[in-house]
């Protein structure tokens, strides 16, 4: 019987197999709120930080379901010309499936995936009200299999969630570009990307089912 844990869940167990410990997706949101919240308080005194907060809903095409999600994003800008930017993307996603249960005996299937990588950004228009980029993020993503009907108890929280059947992970390469169009003080970007994922082991998905286009729409802090 497989071990019982979150259908959405960041395992170092899997990513580095030297490492022990787990890191909830609980725990990583409340990290990014943190980070928000220090980039707003020093935007409001006066600090320039240049670079580039994204926050937003996300979409991807993986095991023939289509996911729907959560997206965050923070780079920091690369010399004064804000041309070149680098940092970290976290992305969560999961969706019922009503057809196959992939050779288990799942009587109510839902898929759940996790992406984190590191993005590096490269400016190509940069106007008032207008920013374009091509950008590349690479890093690890991890899809799970879980079962509805069975639901088991979250760590640290009052909520349950599916019992987990089955993880496949590896790496993850996503060349994009993203338009950002400023809204008064606001500005609003979408994030087209192509996901290319190098599977480590495959318990019920294969390398070409998790290749897909990757969609956001996004609220974002440009500074």
């Amino acid at each position: 019987m497989p071990e019982s844990k979150s259908i959405i869940n960041l395992d170092f167990l899997y990513f580095f197999k030297k490492l022990k410990s787990r890191l909830s997706v609980t725990d990583i949101w409340r990290t990014l709120f943190v980070f928000v919240l220090f980039i707003s308080t020093k935007t409001l005194n006066g600090q320039n930080l240049s670079g580039f907060v994204d926050f937003g809903f996300a979409s991807t095409h993986a095991i023939n379901t289509e996911l729907w999600g959560l997206h965050f994003e923070a780079k920091k800008c690369l010399g004064k010309k804000k041309i070149l930017a680098t940092g970290g993307s976290f992305s969560t996603f999961f969706n019922r499936v009503t057809k196959p249960s992939y050779g288990y005996n799942i009587s109510k299937p839902v898929i759940g995936e996790l992406e984190a990588g590191w993005i590096n950004q490269f400016s190509i228009v940069r106007e008032k009200s207008l920013w374009v980029a091509l950008n590349f993020n690479a890093g690890f993503s991890d899809i799970d299999l879980g079962d509805r009907a069975q639901q088991v108890p979250i760590k640290d929280s009052f909520f349950t969630t599916a019992k987990l059947y089955a993880s496949d992970y590896g790496l993850m390469l996503e060349p994009g570009i993203d338009l950002s169009i400023k809204m008064k003080s606001n500005w609003l970007t979408t994030k087209l990307k192509y996901r290319i994922n190098c599977l480590e082991n495959s318990h019920f998905s294969s390398t070409q089912q998790t290749f897909g286009i990757w969609f956001a729409i996004c609220f974002s802090w440009i500074g």
